[in-house]
């Protein structure tokens, strides 16, 4: 765990045991409303909701974890595709990252937008 004092709050990393980039503060004014950190790390914990979407062309690796079949490691490599390919036009398209099959592209078909 890391620390670092900011104005009159003691910030610090979360335990490799909270989420990733996850932070917390002392200052009475820090709630996750506020802290953008925090709430942006809270929200790339959670699993999709009802009717949410990601934006396969625009999303970060993190933000792409949170899609149902898709771990650290292939959020990366459809970043790396993308960025060495150019975007993705159809929902097939994501077949050409290894790892993606048919099956996978079905099951993501209903979570991703694309243009």
């Amino acid at each position: 765990m890391g620390l670092a004092l900011t104005g009159a709050a003691v910030r610090g990393c979360r335990p490799a045991t909270e989420a990733p980039g996850a932070v917390w503060s002392t200052s009475p004014a820090a709630r996750p409303g506020r802290d953008t950190v925090a709430a942006a790390s809270a929200r790339l914990a959670q699993p999709l909701g009802a009717g949410e979407r990601i934006a396969v062309n625009r999303a970060s690796a993190a933000e792409l974890d949170r899609l149902p079949g898709i771990g650290p490691a292939l959020a990366g490599a459809i970043v790396a595709d993308r960025e060495a390919n150019g975007p993705y036009r159809t929902p097939a398209d994501l077949d050409r990252v290894r790892g993606i099959g048919p099956a996978l592209v079905a099951r993501l078909r209903d979570r991703i937008l694309l243009p």
